[in-house]
């Protein structure tokens, strides 16, 4: 892998609700965006395609998964996980006290877990 930059957080979800695209109607998902950046990712939520002119569901794979909102909230935390992480081991925030870093950490994991 590249030692590239990631894309500056913050990262926001965008709700995409079901819709048809070219005549196929998807189940939705979540958009993962940032600042002047549409669609970093995309989360599927669970289910099927369904096919152009109202025809039988798809006997393709189902795809998506369950935990689609739980998945684009761990997407969307990554950049504050990051940074709370090189905090905590001293890679960034020199002169922070240990409680703001500690601080920075949790308010990371709560947001990866919707809280």
């Amino acid at each position: 892998m590249s030692q590239q930059a990631h894309t500056p957080g913050p990262w926001q979800i965008i709700v995409e609700p079901a819709k048809d695209y070219d005549g196929w109607r998807d189940d939705g998902g979540y958009r993962i965006d940032a600042d002047g950046v549409e669609q970093l990712a995309f989360i599927w939520s669970e289910g099927r395609r369904l096919p152009p002119n109202g025809g039988p569901q798809s006997t393709g794979p189902q795809f998506g998964a369950r935990q689609a909102e739980a998945n684009a909230r761990l997407i969307a935390a990554a950049p504050d996980m990051l940074a709370a992480l090189k905090s905590l081991v001293g890679q960034s925030g020199e002169g922070v006290k240990f409680s703001d870093r500690m601080n920075a950490a949790l308010d990371a994991i709560a947001k990866a877990e919707g809280r």
